[in-house]
């Protein structure tokens, strides 16, 4: 069996305060690593569409499987007073 890695985004819209109900899936990848340069990426078009308010945080690589085997954020995206972006990574099987 094939494992994938699926990237998820847990959103909340700051403008009506309002969280989206299903995260969001934004890419399935085939390795953590592919997963975690898509994770990069995203951070980084997000600060360059959003050049003012805006914050981040990702995990470090070397702790990546750990995190994604204990279900928690792998990174964090903030753009002050319009969104919270929590991102997992969860193995799934294809």
């Amino acid at each position: 069996m094939d494992i994938k890695y699926r990237v998820e985004s847990d959103i909340t819209i700051r403008a009506v305060d309002k969280p989206i109900p299903e995260r969001q899936v934004l890419g399935i990848f085939h390795s953590s690593d592919s997963a975690y340069y898509f994770i990069e990426k995203y951070l980084e078009d997000t600060k360059m569409l959003h050049t003012y308010f805006s914050r981040r945080y990702i995990c470090l690589r070397e702790d990546l499987e750990e995190i994604i085997n204990n279900g928690k954020f792998v990174a964090i995206n903030i753009v002050l007073g319009q969104f919270e972006d929590m991102i997992y990574i969860n193995k799934i099987n294809s």
